[in-house]
């Protein structure tokens, strides 16, 4: 019984062999496969680096170098696959150093490991905001540098008038009583001014890399 065999590899050589009508007949391809690096657990690790020369019909042969020639690269360097049985009785002129002798049934060419798609990248979810009565939160003097103008109230007013929604997020953190603000007085003040009874918010947190000058 023949040891079928499937091997994936890269080419490294190419012999053409013509016929007596000087046509080619059969190729010779010396393919390098390496073995598996995380075989299963308690058995040793299989040799890695194994070359064979894979004898093939001209068929196969030009399948794999139209195939070169559609994605614009050569066709030794190639990572192909090969389906086919073991020969062990190859000519030492066709096995050129290898280390198996192979008939090839069925040849397929593979995409390069480098040239798989990168995984998309997940985008993180935007923050949940909380809605809380604007009567639940606390503001504390101490933490707001400035008060904002009569001026920019307005413009936040009819900025929430426009979108439905402030130009920028209001920030709060937990207290024992209810919330404190942390960011967004502007905000704050317009949403007081427009008698709204709750507001969208944002859990404050000192890893935030923001500033007064920017609510």
């Amino acid at each position: 019984m023949s040891a079928k065999v499937v091997i994936t590899g890269i080419i490294l050589s190419k012999k053409v062999i013509l016929s007596e009508y000087s046509q080619p007949e059969k190729v010779i391809l010396t393919i390098k496969s390496g073995g598996s690096t995380s075989p299963p657990k308690d058995l040793p690790k299989p040799t890695q680096d194994i070359t064979f020369s894979c004898m093939v019909k001209a068929n196969l042969y030009k399948k794999l170098k139209e195939h070169a020639s559609n994605v614009g690269r050569p066709l030794v360097g190639m990572r192909i696959s090969i389906k086919g049985e073991l020969y062990l009785e190859m000519d030492a002129e066709f096995l050129n150093n290898a280390q198996l002798g192979v008939i090839g049934f069925e040849a397929e060419a593979l995409p390069d490991k480098l040239d798989k798609e990168p995984k998309a990248t997940v985008k993180p979810l935007p923050p949940r905001t909380k809605s809380v009565p604007l009567i639940n939160i606390a503001v504390d003097l101490m933490l707001i540098p400035k008060s904002p103008s009569t001026e920019e109230i307005e413009q936040e007013v009819s900025y929430y008038h426009q979108h439905k929604m402030f130009s920028r997020p209001i920030f709060i953190d937990k207290t024992k009583s209810g919330y404190r603000l942390r960011k967004g007085y502007l905000q704050f003040a317009a949403a007081k001014k427009l008698s709204l009874e709750e507001v969208d918010t944002l859990m404050f947190s000192s890893e935030m890399k923001v500033s007064w000058d920017d609510y």
